[in-house]
């Protein structure tokens, strides 16, 4: 069994609007996301906060230098900052090929402190709290939706 690797990063969405929305955009980009990911063995999250991209993703090198050639070549994101790229023990998103976060007004980190830094202790703190926020919100989106589910079979 290969070894297992997670990369966590931010980037600056880009995205055109005029067409389709940012909702709907970002859905297709979760359709693709989750189709691929199943395909290649990758798990991860994605959340949107205020204007960047969040993302974790976890699976073996190979496997992850592949999809991230792909992400670092999307055109519809920019100023990609890799936050952390670590070797793990275990999945923290093995339940998802890619979970979606969900949206958030105002970006919760200091973007020009990340872009700014030349600290890797100081990016690697940001991409160990980018990793505890994902976990913890995906796991609580999934317990909501598991209690609304288990709340409408009672109506």
């Amino acid at each position: 069994m290969s070894e297992l690797y997670r990369v966590s990063y931010i980037s600056k969405n880009i995205i055109d609007e005029s067409s389709l929305g940012l909702e709907q955009q970002i859905k297709n980009i979760l359709v693709t996301a989750r189709r691929n990911n199943r395909q290649s063995g990758i798990t991860g999250a994605l959340l949107y906060s205020g204007g960047f991209f969040c993302q974790v993703i976890e699976g073996s090198k190979e496997d992850l230098d592949k999809v991230f050639a792909n992400i670092l070549a999307d055109t519809r994101h920019t100023d990609i900052i890799v936050l952390s790229n670590d070797l793990v023990s275990k999945r923290l998103f093995s339940a998802w090929d890619m979970a979606f976060a969900g949206f958030e007004d105002k970006m919760r980190f200091n973007i020009a402190d990340m872009k700014n830094s030349k600290n890797d202790i100081e990016l690697e703190k940001n991409g160990k709290a980018l990793i505890s926020i994902l976990e913890s919100t995906v796991v609580h989106n999934e317990i909501l939706t598991g209690l609304k589910t288990s709340l409408s079979s009672l109506a």
